[in-house]
């Protein structure tokens, strides 16, 4: 009986008993067998044909009309005619349309009765057309079209046509006892293949939403279909950070503890997975499971994905399993991602349960405990143990049942023995997500001035990465320490840290599921040396040509609004602890007195690499000036290979060379401004820590005149003999026309004369002094340096081999190709030069020398 009818079948038992009611008012005869006293119970005289009469009036009941005939009864059901015959069945493919008959309704008293045409089950549409009803399905199944009428009183008639759907690609073949979910109440498998579309026993619990920013579900039968009907889901509408959960709503009622195995076959229809696919059982009241993540195959081919472990589910709590995707990329988009899943099987098996029922009060350690020889090492005895928490749900097991319960087999769990780390009755099971170790909370955020070394032996039943995680305790994220590859077996895992505010938590984290089982949990802490870093708040100092064109210049002191940023390796150190950071003695830290130019308690400590100070940016750019730079400089262990730099956006244009020295040294340098020193600082040759002290600089504005100090004037040319370049006997004179180089004699090459010098050195980094400048190079001239080369040999050839003319402690990059070379070059000179050299860094170099002049150019 169709819904409908109940309802009219109560408005006609409501019409009767009213009718019978008004009857026994109707006769006038108050002793006949609807006998009633008129005179009490008509309001007047005249009363109409089965209507009540009101029992406050006085009257005369003689004058009552009498009782009008009663209804006659309609028993009779409608008739539904087929326009050409009725066909019990029909039989089509999935996404093939096909045609019902129409047909016509009926009855002996309704003239107007409508037909109800329409199918009993979801996954199908009817559609009423002029030729018939239009039946159509996406989805194999057999389907019962219902053509139902029903009369006014009541009465109603059905007739079912059967519509056999079959599947586009054939069905996978799942059993009879495979086919029924109950069979997981005792123990087996059950197995999801689609087969009878919506109505299977897990399809039916599946929510198929069409909202946005849900995964939509569909049972279909396609040409994309694994097997028959498969499992549609379209994340389309779904964003990168949207909750993509997809539940297994049937499954609800036979999830116990016990050991599951989950498979299902999967492909990517299209779009890219953002992750693998998550497979997880889950209690109401968390966010995570035992969420094992698994890689896709992203060509749309056909993979099988799995999980299987014991769980041990507590029960008085409500349990899912889901599948999900999860992406941290706001970069990613779910377009066009549909995935395709069929042959969903879970696997449910009885086995012993060997998680433990730790009763025992657990271990609460304090700094005192940590900081022994060999620090505190909880062996998991009832007396010496750390409770477990974390969204993983770490947990302890009882080791003697690892077998009985199936977790490990007897080879495996032969591993877990006090030999090898697990020196109690029970191990602690990790196998997901985070795994916080409780004894350990709150000491490392709490004694901040320690180094904790956490020592875990474990045994893996297979190769994972894991990594040691640490968090605040107060809902903050949860932040990586280290990794740790983890190989199969028994191991060890270690890991360092400082502690620190935020460290209130510290465990493991795996992304995925893979049994890692816990024995001893050794944690040391080591005291810290203090830590004597400074964190400058104030105002870096800015400095302009007329801060420095003062008598005295300006001094960067380092001191609060008085010092410069340093860009490169240098950091602030406070000089009160750097005897308690034991970066210096007590009597090293002497050195750094007012007295010796240290005049703030915050200092600049450098060790190698170039170190800009940047209050010194575009200071020294004016050519009209004249600069002098004065550094006040500590070492304790002694520096070399020391450079001042002068710099700008081409990079190093050039640098003065500080002689090597240990203790306190003052570094001095005058020079002529140069658009190019944009950026000026210090490059170390090695890693003993230099300590920066006050740093003056001064400006003194040039004398324009015609001519050098020395006399000389714009266009004097030095051309110089190669007998003068070889004033030092660094090269070696050769006759050009008995040296064959590049496939002829040197002779034949422009520029070459009769003899040549050859510079053939025989280690890197040699410097070649060729003449001293006898007062023809002076501060703040500018020369044009021309030579002529042939470039033989630059060993090892490297990108960053370099040829360099050296004028004192300015080093000059030389272009030059392979072969013969003219060479062409500015120098700016920054002080009165004394000896001209070459400079070969990083290589062995044979080249040949056939001219060197230099001309003066501008004052």
């Amino acid at each position: 009986m169709k819904l409908g009818k109940l309802k009219m079948f109560l408005v006609l038992l409501f019409s009767v008993v009213m009718a019978l009611s008004i009857v026994a008012c109707n006769d006038p005869d108050p002793e006949g067998p609807n006998g009633c006293d008129c005179c009490t119970q008509c309001e007047d005289c005249i009363c109409e044909a089965g209507e009540a009469c009101n029992p406050d009036c006085e009257c005369d009941c003689e004058t009552c009309n009498p009782q009008a005939p009663g209804p006659v009864e309609d028993t009779t059901s409608p008739v539904i005619t087929f326009a050409q015959g009725k066909q019990d069945s029909y039989t089509t493919t999935a996404g093939t349309a096909v045609t019902l008959p129409l047909a016509t309704v009926t009855d002996n008293v309704d003239t107007e009765l409508e037909l109800d045409v329409s199918v009993t089950s979801k996954g199908a549409t009817i559609t009423k057309k002029t030729e018939g009803y239009e039946f159509l399905s996406d989805t194999a199944s057999t389907y019962y079209v219902s053509y139902y009428a029903i009369d006014t009183a009541e009465n109603e008639t059905e007739e079912f046509i059967t519509v056999v759907v079959n599947p586009v690609v054939a069905e996978s073949t799942v059993t009879a006892e495979q086919k029924n979910i109950t069979v997981l109440e005792d123990g087996g498998t059950y197995v999801e293949n689609f087969e009878k579309g919506y109505s299977g026993d897990i399809a039916k619990g599946l929510t198929y939403s069409n909202s946005v920013g849900e995964p939509n579900a569909s049972v279909k039968a396609t040409d994309d279909s694994i097997a028959g009907n498969s499992l549609f889901i379209d994340y389309n509408t779904c964003a990168w950070n949207t909750n993509t959960q997809f539940w297994f709503g049937s499954l609800d009622d036979y999830i116990k503890s016990g050991k599951w195995t989950v498979s299902m076959d999967v492909k990517v229809l299209g779009g890219t997975a953002p992750s693998g696919l998550y497979l997880s059982f889950i209690c109401d009241g968390t966010e995570s499971g035992t969420d094992q993540s698994i890689a896709l195959a992203t060509d749309g081919t056909v993979k099988t994905v799995s999980t299987e472990g014991l769980y041990t589910f507590d029960e008085t709590k409500n349990w899912h399993f889901r599948i999900f995707f999860y992406t941290g990329n706001s970069d990613y988009s779910y377009e066009n991602f549909v995935i395709v899943i069929d042959n969903i099987t879970f696997t449910y098996k009885y086995v012993e349960n060997d998680v433990a029922d730790r009763t025992a009060t657990p271990k609460t350690l304090t700094i005192a405990d940590l900081t022994g020889t060999n620090g505190y090492t909880l062996t998991g005895a009832d007396d010496n143990y750390t409770a477990v928490s974390g969204s993983g749900a770490p947990t302890y097991l009882i080791k003697n049942k690892l077998v009985a319960s199936e977790r490990l087999t007897t080879d495996q769990a032969a591993n877990i023995t006090a030999a090898n780390g697990f020196n109690s009755d029970y191990v602690i099971l990790a196998n997901a997500q985070l795994n916080w170790f409780d004894a350990i909370k709150g000491i490392c955020s709490t004694n901040v001035n320690y180094t904790y070394t956490l020592t875990l032996k474990v045994y893996s039943v297979g190769n994972a990465q894991w990594h040691f995680f640490y968090a605040d305790g107060a809902g903050g994220g949860a932040t990586a320490i280290t990794s740790v590859s983890v190989p199969t077996g028994v191991s060890t895992m270690t890991c360092e840290f400082e502690g620190g505010a935020s460290k209130s938590q510290i465990g493991l984290y795996l992304n995925g599921v893979l049994d890692l089982f816990i024995g001893d949990i050794t944690i040391k802490a080591t005291e810290k040396s203090v830590d004597d870093t400074a964190t400058r708040t104030d105002t870096a100092k800015t400095l302009s040509l007329t801060d420095i064109t003062t008598t005295n210049g300006y001094t960067l002191t380092g001191a609060e609004n008085n010092y410069t940023t340093i860009t490169g390796s240098a950091i602030f150190v406070d000089k009160t602890k750097l005897v308690a950071s034991e970066r210096l003695t007590a009597t090293e830290l002497e050195n750094l007195s007012a007295a010796n130019g240290f005049n703030a308690n915050y200092i600049s400590v450098m060790t190698s690499q170039l170190n800009w100070f940047d209050a010194l940016n575009n200071l020294c750019t004016n050519d009209g000036y004249t600069y002098t730079i004065t550094i006040k400089l500590y070492s304790a262990k002694g520096a070399s290979n020391w450079h001042l730099f002068y710099g700008g956006a081409g990079g190093n244009i050039s640098m003065k060379q500080i002689s090597d020295f240990t203790g306190l040294t003052t570094l001095t340098h005058e020079f002529v401004g140069n658009a190019n020193y944009s950026t000026i600082g210090l490059y170390g040759g090695n890693t003993s820590e230099v300590f920066l002290g006050d740093i003056t600089v001064t400006a003194v504005e040039r004398q324009q005149t015609n001519t050098t100090p020395n006399g000389y004037e714009v266009g004097q040319v030095w051309n110089k003999t190669l007998s003068e370049v070889n004033s030092f006997g660094k090269a070696t004179s050769v006759t050009t026309s008995e040296v064959t180089v590049g496939g002829q004699a040197l002779s034949e090459y422009a520029g070459f004369g009769a003899t040549a010098l050859h510079f053939n050195t025989d280690a890197a980094d040699k410097t070649c002094e060729m003449f001293q400048a006898g007062g023809t190079i002076e501060t703040g001239s500018k020369y044009k340096i021309t030579m002529v080369v042939y470039v033989d040999e630059v060993n090892p050839v490297a990108t960053d081999s370099r040829l360099m003319l050296r004028i004192d402690n300015s080093f000059i990059d030389l272009s030059y190709n392979m072969g013969l070379n003219t060479i062409e070059i500015e120098y700016s000179a920054e002080a009165n030069a004394d000896f001209v050299s070459f400079y070969f860094p990083g290589s062995t170099v044979s080249i040949y020398l056939a001219s060197f002049s230099y001309e003066l150019i501008e004052l």
